[in-house]
């Protein structure tokens, strides 16, 4: 399971342990922090550590995601911003290597498939596929993702199909049912 906060404490990594789960720790950030100042960028930076020391050996932990959807933030941002938090990204995930050494959970993050080859030190890319209905663009969308990180994991970090039909301008349940399964269907092939 993706838990999308930080967890202040450790009681919901226990619970989920004791349910058999694992988890993906989410640590968001800020998308102001990515054009903010070099001690706001410092303190995140101390902040993630102090997280990841905490968190580290906990059993249910499966790996952290940094900074989820702060990209998507920086639709039509300069390309000095979108540069600047892919480099604030890459030095967080690699402070995470440094602090586990050898029992490292990976890093990922959730970025659009253009940005997969920008940002260094990911273990695997997270796409976001929420709302997009129409299996035609969900299947191409996914051949965009294999295609943008070849033989590279990744992850569908949001799969949601809402219920609402472009087409007709109502809510179909029925469609969201039919689109659900669909893409079930599709990824499994």
């Amino acid at each position: 399971v993706r838990i999308p906060f930080v967890m202040a404490d450790l009681a919901v990594l226990d619970a989920c342990a004791d349910a058999g789960l694992m988890v993906i720790a989410d640590f968001p950030v800020d998308p102001s922090v990515v054009t903010g100042t070099d001690a706001e960028q410092q303190a995140l930076a101390l902040a993630f550590e102090e997280y990841v020391t905490d968190l580290k050996d906990h059993p249910a932990l499966l790996m952290w995601c940094v900074g989820a959807d702060v990209r998507a933030t920086l639709t039509g941002a300069a390309a000095a911003d979108k540069a600047t938090w892919a480099k604030l990204l890459s030095l967080l995930a690699w402070l995470a290597a440094d602090i586990e050494g050898d029992a490292y959970h990976p890093v990922t993050s959730v970025s659009p498939v253009e940005d997969a080859d920008d940002i260094g030190g990911l273990d695997l890319w997270g796409f976001d596929l929420t709302g997009v209905n129409d299996m035609t663009t969900r299947r191409t969308l996914l051949d965009d993702i294999e295609a943008a990180v070849p033989g590279e994991a990744f992850w569908i970090s949001g799969f949601g199909v809402s219920a609402w039909d472009q087409g007709s301008n109502t809510v179909s349940e029925p469609l969201q049912a039919e689109t659900a399964l669909d893409f079930a269907d599709a990824i499994a092939e």
